[in-house]
């Protein structure tokens, strides 16, 4: 038997289009990054055939199989189901579970209804794994040398799930391969440019180079099967990366500058002439930052004002015929310049903002972390 894993995801609204599955990749990532290996995704709507169908289909080919979705209290939540006809498990309810929910719901204020009690419901011997943010908790289940992996669709109850309970359940069972990795984030290169020069380091290795395209930057990962590989190779390929590194952070511009005010008292005001608005929502998808203000009444009070003009291409383009764009960035203090910055950047339509953001990021983090050293 080997030792696969497969990711089955269940719901209508994924294999219709509605959402994007951010789950399975990540749990994917953090397979690989510990030496597991993925062999299958599947996605099915939440029909029980189907996913019963896909069940016994995944479990000929692998050891483990880890579904995500389908665990609520409604008709159309059928994965505990499936599980346990595949299985041929009874299902059993699960007072500890039915507790929990009871107690949450009752937190919230809503009425506690029949069907919720199907989420207390669990394939017989099934290790229950707890939900900290929801009603659906997971489970494992054994199936002679098989083992499927129930966990809830929400994003942010599955991946906890997964870290906590999950992956030091999967490193007990020694299924992978210790791997060592690392990895860079290297701005504004081809890929293949990158490559090229790249593969030329590990040839003759038993090292793996990974690419990934994240635009403006680009990942490269290096997989070794013992430290001292990845030692040597890390200087050699750091060497090479080097020029395009945009900082000497793995982290995008954006998420470093984001953590920096989160932990900084410094106020900053900003007049975002150029990507309005699309950099302070980037920003603010890693947290809430309460320390940047954009009211003309509040810049005077502030440490820092931003200011951020250009990229006219792409908001007064009518055809696509440029080529390149620009952006200046100017950060003040008491109308004192303190930076300027004038950069040209490639035109890639909406895209061209992303480049700009992580411009505008990475400048204005250096030049807060330097006042602040």
């Amino acid at each position: 038997m080997n030792n696969h894993i497969a990711l089955l995801a269940t719901g209508d609204e994924l294999v219709h289009g509605d959402i994007l599955n951010t789950t399975a990749p990540w749990i994917a990532n953090q397979l690989i990054e510990q030496g597991f290996s993925i062999n299958q995704h599947m996605t099915v709507t939440d029909e029980q055939s189907e996913i019963e169908c896909a069940l016994r289909h995944l479990l000929i080919n692998n050891r483990i199989v880890i579904t995500t979705g389908g665990l609520g209290p409604t008709s159309d939540d059928r994965t505990r189901y499936a599980i346990a006809e595949t299985c041929k498990l009874p299902l059993i309810f699960d007072e500890s579970s039915w507790d929990a929910i009871c107690q949450r719901i009752r937190a919230f204020n809503f009425p506690i209804t029949e069907n919720n009690k199907q989420q207390a419901l669990f394939p017989k011997n099934a290790k229950i794994l707890p939900n900290h943010h929801g009603t659906a908790n997971g489970c494992i289940v054994t199936n002679g040398h098989n083992t499927i992996i129930m966990l809830p669709g929400p994003p942010y109850e599955c991946r906890e799930m997964f870290t906590k309970y999950v992956m030091p359940a999967l490193l007990d069972l020694h299924l992978h391969q210790p791997r060592y990795v690392k990895k860079w984030r290297v701005f504004n290169v081809s890929e293949s440019i990158i490559a090229q020069s790249l593969e030329e380091v590990i040839q003759g290795t038993d090292a793996v180079l990974g690419y990934r395209v994240d635009y403006p930057y680009l990942e490269v990962k290096l997989f070794c099967n013992n430290a001292e590989s990845l030692a040597q190779l890390t200087v050699k390929i750091t060497s090479r990366l080097q020029p395009h590194f945009l900082n000497d952070s793995y982290l995008k511009a954006t998420e470093k500058l984001s953590n920096y005010l989160i932990a900084s008292p410094m106020t900053v005001f900003i007049e975002d002439n150029a990507t309005k608005g699309y950099w302070q929502h980037l920003l603010l998808e890693y947290a809430l930052i309460s320390n940047l203000t954009f009211n003309q009444k509040d810049k005077a009070a502030t440490d820092y004002q931003l200011q951020i003009d250009g990229l006219d291409a792409i908001w007064h383009a009518t055809e696509t015929t440029h080529t390149d764009t620009s952006i200046a960035i100017t950060i003040m203090q008491e109308n004192q310049i303190l930076h300027f910055q004038n950069e040209t950047l490639p035109f890639r339509g909406k895209r061209s903002l992303l480049y700009a953001a992580e411009l505008i990021s990475d400048a204005l983090f250096k030049l807060l972390n330097k006042k602040s050293c």
